[in-house]
């Protein structure tokens, strides 16, 4: 026997193995014992952040975090974004497997995930992860790495659930687990070694599902571990779920069995067949609900206390359908949020506490179903619960009661017994008759047979055709008072006679405008008419009205001109309705109004009717959303499609049922209010900070951002952002917060709507961030999210170095005074030895004026002998010729003149020398540098002087590198040039040669040019060479022809080489001529 369950199981463990996998497509064949209350589910999905549509666990930590555990790993959720933990390859301190089965938390930073590749623990404050895996050899390793369910024991320990066997951590540091497995011979061991629930009692006691069915662990006094199980009263063994109602009783779901109620005394009290008996998961909620997860049959919603459930399955055509038939996991957080995981479609989000809107939509049967336009009107016939429905251009609905089936009266033209017009804008009971306002006048319809009647030109007599009418009045006086759209309104009294009244411009007590909206008959009798362009109080003493214009400098008069309802409350206060200015109270007592409108939290100025809830409250449907206005408080609550509204656009039609509910017409729809819809139910948020940045970049810190408690800057690093989230997911949309920061201002701040408060250039100091919120019902949170900020200061801003700064500066008063005295006593001293000094150095000054005095008048001494003596000569030798022209032959004059010639050319030659070489003393030569072929510029200077050389019959021979070049000035180098090949020719004698050569050097590792005069001429004795160059030293030697010079060629030369960069110099022996270098 134990061996056939063993081999059952066997094949049932595969299976599910199997489906853990597996996704099931579509939907099943729905046959619900009884069909689902209408209830709104939401959707988490992959466009959501959802990193894979299959969540098989769900769980809320004690920071609100929602943990979502998927197939392809591990996500925390603040409301709006998601946190992914995942396997990487490759990586450290990493999820274990990216399919995650199961997730267990007990309280503290500790997450426990059960995986396909182990346990891992999850440190939340540090995001550290820690693996127990199954190790060949080693039986003190987890048994199996298929990880289904994990639970925390009376003592603390963790238990983990495997696909082959129970494991007990028993030292978690060490990682050593013992494994609980089947033994046929022992009757107190694991049933079945496939376990898929684990639950702890409200009494300690720990659970155990398995396929072999429920057991109990016992712990001996000698600690050996017992299984007590029980599965013959079972609907079946295979048990895939446990969880435990607020009054201690379990409940049990199994696989293809279906779910029991276990009591206190270990007896089945209450056993459920459903629809689909494959039962994956149970939860029951804190209403005491038990919520029931089906492997294709939808979610079951256990109702206990009425003994009944209702099923909720997927539909195509309905968004707020259950996602998937296969449900994964189920969860309810701590705002009584149900989140249901499936397989294959990601989340749905069930809140008990939101309602189903919807009453007549589209996603009824076609029978039940409005036609495309504008509710204008509704009404309820009491004694039938029929609705009857005005649509716009579609005719007159009515609703059967029990079936919710529409039927349809419409216009016939060839019927005079249908409607006048198929465009119904108002429903009224006039006495025992319903009155129907058209685009044709008014008919007359028989509540009982649906029969219509025209009467226009019965009510109105000689009144032409039927007019468009918008509003009807049945007056406490009898009369019936009719409003049109351009002919004013028209009044039948009881005994037949027609009153009308129409819009006079002359006169200031008619109607102020023909298009009538809507007419009102207050509890003190008055009626009021709403128009296009003003409002109007009938007066019946005089038979005229009171008109109420609006004028934008009267604070009190009416907000808007255009009136379309008018609705006064159980307080007696009277309410209107306006296409523009909100809604407006009237006050008698002093003719005059007040008004609620968007700047008093109002969705929408344009409003278009008004009734009253349960409570006092104002109900208004809007253009954009219903409000919920509290008169009593002021606080107003807009209710829209994040609480499961199905439209926010509003028509005309507006009406309270007796059980509180509001009724209200939009487009093709009718949405129900249900009675006592307030916000402020509920448990307060949790604010956390879910990231912080500096200069956006995230903060290096090994704790996860809501566990930081205080972060130290440096004065650098001043642009900080934090990220917040209020864990609260009724509607996170809808959670707004506040936030502060201390030490820069105290004043709160509300939130953009970003989540996110970025701080720039602040100072160094101390802050404390702050942020608070409320959810979307308008729960304050208990305690705002704080973070202690500490910023800093530079070196030079701190206390320390002010102190420093302090003492430095009193030390350095000492010091001034100690060497102040100090140095008037080595002033003395010094001003001695300046005195000393000083004179040194005048007499080096006047000893150096000295010498350039005599340099100067030793220069001045060359100009004037060399410069008087060719002069002085010409002069004499003139006053010859002018005195004796005769004395002279014309050879003789040929050469005189040829003497004159040489020497004017020989004193322009020095004084062209003389200029240079002043310009080279102050400074003034500027150079003009160019690349110089070296050899054509020595081949004409050599042309310029064949002249000289021929006369002294001197060859002048030359040898060059034709390529050579060099980057210099080339009028200098042509002057240094000249000078040095003229001393060359004048000192060599007849007869004798001169050399010029040119060629390529190396100078210092640099390529320099080499021009060398070498001439045959009498030499150079070498005490002079030094002194050659000199200014201060005079040399004046005749050439060997009896040639003259100043001196100053050689010196010029040798400042125009060092000008150009270059250098000049002699060699020469006494004897054997003379060699001019120059390098450049």
């Amino acid at each position: 026997m134990i061996a056939k369950r063993s081999n059952i199981a066997i094949s049932w463990s595969f299976l599910l193995l199997t489906l853990l996998f597996s996704s099931v497509a579509g939907a099943f064949a729905q046959s619900p014992v009884q069909a689902g209350h209408p209830v709104i589910f939401d959707h988490l999905s992959q466009g959501d952040g959802l990193v894979n549509a299959s969540v098989s666990s769900i769980l809320q930590d004690d920071s609100g975090f929602l943990w979502f555990g998927t197939q392809a790993g591990l996500q925390r959720f603040d409301g709006r974004r998601m946190l992914l933990f995942t396997n990487q390859p490759f990586a450290d301190n990493q999820l274990s497997h990216h399919l995650v089965q199961t997730l267990h938390y007990d309280g503290g930073d500790i997450l426990w995930v059960g995986t396909y590749g182990g346990l891992n623990q999850l440190n939340t404050a540090t995001n550290e992860f820690r693996v127990f895996a199954r190790e060949a050899g080693n039986s003190r390793s987890l048994s199996n790495d298929i990880v289904t369910a994990v639970a925390t024991d009376a003592n603390g320990t963790v238990w983990a659930a495997t696909l082959n066997g129970l494991n007990r951590i028993d030292d978690e540091q060490q990682r050593d687990i013992t494994r609980f497995m089947p033994d046929e011979d022992d009757p107190h061991a694991m049933p079945h070694h496939t376990v898929r629930a684990l639950q702890r009692g409200s009494d300690g006691t720990l659970w155990v599902g398995s396929l072999g069915g429920l057991s109990r662990v016992l712990e001996t006094a000698d600690g050996e571990v017992h299984f007590e199980t029980r599965s013959e009263d079972l609907l079946s063994p295979f048990v895939m779920a446990i969880d435990e109602d607020p009054e201690g009783r379990l409940w049990v779901g199994t696989w293809d069995g279906g779910a029991q109620r276990i009591g206190p005394d270990g007896s089945v009290d209450r056993s459920y067949h459903l629809p689909d008996n494959r039962i994956y998961q149970l939860l029951v909620s804190s209403d005491g609900r038990v919520y029931v997860a089906t492997w294709g049959g939808g979610l079951v919603i256990i109702d206990p206390v009425a003994d009944r459930y209702s099923v909720y399955r997927t539909n195509g055509d309905d968004p707020y359908s259950l996602a998937h038939d296969v449900v994964y996991s189920l969860f309810e957080d701590r705002s009584g949020v149900v989140w249901i995981g499936t397989n294959g479609n990601g989340v749905s989000r069930l809140d008990p506490q939101r309602q189903d809107f919807r009453y007549v939509h589209h996603n009824l049967p076609a029978d039940s179903r409005l036609p495309a336009g504008k509710v204008n009107t509704l009404f309820k016939e009491t004694e039938t619960g029929r609705l009857f429905i005005g649509v716009q251009q579609q005719g007159l609905h009515v609703r059967d009661p029990q079936t919710g089936q529409l039927t349809a009266i419409r216009h016939d033209p060839e019927d005079t017994a249908s409607l006048s017009n198929d465009h119904v804008t108002a429903i009224v009971r006039h006495g025992d008759e319903l009155l129907l306002a058209t685009n044709g006048g008014v008919d007359l319809l028989d509540p009982e047979t649906l029969e219509v009647e025209r009467l226009w030109d019965t009510l109105v007599p000689d009144a032409g055709p039927g007019p468009i009418v918008y509003a009807l009045l049945s007056a406490t006086d009898g009369s019936l008072w009719i409003g049109t759209y351009d002919a004013g309104v028209y009044r039948r009294m009881p005994d037949g006679r027609i009153f009308r009244y129409e819009a006079d411009e002359d006169a200031d007590d008619s109607l102020t405008n023909n298009l009538i909206y809507t007419i009102y008959e207050d509890a003190d009798g008055s009626v009021w008419v709403g128009t296009n362009v003003g409002l109007n109080r009938y007066q019946p003493e005089t038979g005229t009205f009171r008109q109420y214009l609006y004028d934008p400098a009267d604070p009190v008069g009416i907000s808007d001109n255009s009136m379309v309802h008018a609705f006064e409350d159980s307080a007696g206060r009277l309410w209107f309705a306006t296409r523009s200015g909100g809604i407006m109270q009237y006050h008698s007592d002093s003719d005059s109004f007040t008004h609620v409108t968007m700047e008093d939290g109002l969705s929408s100025n344009l409003v278009r009717a008004i009734t009253e809830g349960e409570d006092g409250t104002l109900v208004i449907a809007t253009m954009n959303g219903i409000n919920i206005f509290d008169v009593d408080t002021g606080r107003i609550d807009v209710v829209d499609e994040r609480d499961g509204l199905g439209t926010r656009e509003f028509s005309s039609g507006g009406i309270r049922l007796s059980n509180g509910d509001t009724l209200f017409g939009a487009f093709q729809e009718i949405v129900r209010i249900p009675a006592g819809l307030r916000s402020g139910t509920g448990s307060p948020p949790m604010i956390q900070i879910t990231d912080i940045l500096v200069l956006n970049e995230p903060v290096d810190t090994d704790l996860a951002p809501h566990h930081i408690e205080h972060l130290t800057f440096d004065h650098t690093q001043n642009v900080i952002t934090v990220s917040f989230s209020a864990l609260d997911f009724i509607s996170p949309e809808r959670n707004c917060f506040q936030y502060r920061l201390l030490g820069f201002s105290d004043d709160w701040i509300p939130c953009d709507g970003s989540q996110r408060a970025t701080f720039t250039n602040l100072a160094p100091g101390e802050y404390v961030f702050e942020v608070t919120g409320r959810n979307s019902r308008g729960i304050a949170a208990l305690e705002p999210a704080r973070l202690r900020i500490t910023i800093v200061p530079p070196f030079w801003q701190t206390r320390w170095f002010y102190a420093f700064t302090l003492l430095l500066s009193f030390g350095g008063v000492l010091m001034v005074l100690y060497l102040r005295e100090r140095s008037l006593r080595r002033r003395a001293r010094r001003l001695q030895i300046q005195v000393d000094e000083r004179t040194v150095e005048l007499s080096q000054a006047v000893t150096a004026l000295e010498e350039s005095n005599a340099t100067k008048d030793r220069f001045f001494s060359i100009l004037s002998h060399d410069l008087r003596g060719p002069i002085t000569g010409m002069n004499r030798l003139m006053e010859r010729i002018v005195s004796n022209p005769e004395d002279f032959s014309p050879d003789e004059l040929t050469e005189i003149h040829e003497a004159l010639l040489q020497t004017s050319r020989g004193l322009g030659s020095m004084l062209e020398n003389l200029l240079e070489w002043s310009r080279l003393q102050r400074n003034q030569i500027a150079l003009d540098t160019q690349e110089i072929p070296v050899d054509a510029l020595i081949r004409s200077v050599i042309e310029a002087y064949q002249v000289a050389a021929h006369a002294k019959n001197i060859d002048i021979g030359l040898s060059c590198t034709e390529e050579l070049q060099v980057y210099s000035d080339i009028h200098r180098v042509r002057t240094i040039i000249e000078n040095l090949l003229n001393n060359a020719i004048k000192f060599t004698p007849v007869d004798g040669s001169v050399t010029v050569g040119c060629t390529e050097v190396d100078r210092d590792g640099h390529s320099v040019a080499r021009i060398e005069i070498h001439d045959t001429g009498k030499g150079i004795p070498a005490h002079e060479l030094k002194r050659i160059f000199m200014i201060d030293e005079v040399f004046r030697t005749e050439g060997t022809a009896g040639e003259r010079g100043s001196g100053l060629g050689l010196t010029l030369c040798r400042e125009l080489a060092e000008r150009l960069g270059g250098r000049v110099w002699l060699e020469s022996e006494e004897g054997h001529g003379t060699q001019a270098c120059l390098e450049l």
